[in-house]
């Protein structure tokens, strides 16, 4: 007697789950200064964080390169430090890994020798 053939079921593919979009914007006040970060999400640059910065009493913000206040200097420098820290938190929990990895170092010894022909 032959058994019939049972069919496997076939495996059901699941709907990918739609991601909420990050927040890329986050902002920090110091010392009357506003520093704002925006992050990269995508490409080469993905987890870098872009700076700029709004002064008191002002709408307009300031690129990343414009000369603070000597004086509020270790206040924007937190400040820079906790935007990073949030972007790319952010970034993290979106991506469910690391946003940037840290790049190996070249490994020790003598990397490429070049053999040298000598007289026999």
């Amino acid at each position: 007697a032959k058994k019939a053939a049972v069919a496997a079921p076939k495996p059901v593919a699941q709907k990918p789950v739609a991601q909420k979009p990050i927040d890329k914007f986050y902002e920090v006040r110091a010392g009357g200064w506003t520093v704002g970060g925006i992050l990269h999400t995508t490409g080469v640059h993905k987890g870098a964080v872009q700076y700029r910065y709004k002064a008191p009493k002002s709408d307009d913000w300031l690129p990343g390169g414009t000369a603070l206040p000597a004086k509020l200097e270790s206040e924007i420098v937190a400040a820079k430090l906790k935007v990073k820290q949030t972007l790319r938190t952010r970034l993290e929990k979106t991506n469910g890994k690391a946003a940037k990895k840290p790049t190996k170092a070249a490994p020790k010894g003598k990397g490429l020798v070049k053999k040298t022909k000598g007289k026999k």
